[in-house]
């Protein structure tokens, strides 16, 4: 995840995962229209669709991850879904201050202990339950009443091994509102609130 940039700009700003790519041969040519994309980019240019096999999906996200931490501003990717999807899901947070990252961390432990009740034959320490937190750079926003003092503080969660279908993933997510409730996501109501724009995202 990253703030949405220029066409203009993006290319020349992207460092090392740019040269990921490169190594890789990840990237679709124009000749290649025939080979369905696994990601897109929101900005086009010459990296704007590329093909992740699912063995090299793992070192993708590192790459793509240490890009982030290193410039913000430099890509943005959207991974296209199929019917067969890795778990996943969006955190928006719009309060006064700056959500910790720890906090979504133990979010996510939650949901991925939460996620080993429904497969009971998947061992312990199986590379299903890895995931990986994405965040975006907290951005000021106003309040309904158009006042400012508001920050918006967004994460990406996904869980690259845990492959789920829509039925599952909605069945997943809507086992977490009761465990997140009481975790100063604002409980219970936002919670189900959510549900109604999981369910359309999914």
């Amino acid at each position: 995840m990253a703030l949405l940039v220029k066409p203009g700009t993006l290319w020349g700003t992207m460092g090392r995962l740019k040269d990921w790519i490169d190594e890789n041969g990840v990237m679709l040519d124009s000749d290649q229209k025939k080979v369905k994309e696994t990601h897109m980019s929101f900005v086009g240019g010459p990296y704007g669709r590329l093909y992740i096999p699912d063995e090299l999906h793992e070192a993708w996200l590192r790459a793509y991850a240490d890009e982030m931490s290193r410039n913000q501003h430099s890509v943005f990717f959207c991974e296209r879904r199929t019917t067969i999807f890795r778990m996943h899901f969006d955190l928006d947070f719009v309060q006064s201050t700056v959500v910790d990252p720890e906090f979504v961390h133990q979010m996510t432990r939650t949901a991925t202990e939460l996620f080993r009740d429904f497969f009971p034959d998947t061992a312990a320490d199986a590379k299903e339950w890895m995931s990986v937190v994405l965040k975006t750079p907290p951005k000021a926003t106003k309040r309904s009443d158009g006042t400012d003092g508001i920050v918006k503080t967004g994460f990406h969660v996904i869980w690259p091994y845990l492959c789920v279908d829509k039925a599952m993933a909605l069945q997943l997510r809507l086992n977490l509102c009761p465990s997140w409730s009481g975790t100063g996501i604002n409980g219970w109501g936002t919670a189900t609130r959510t549900m109604t724009w999981w369910t359309s995202w999914c």
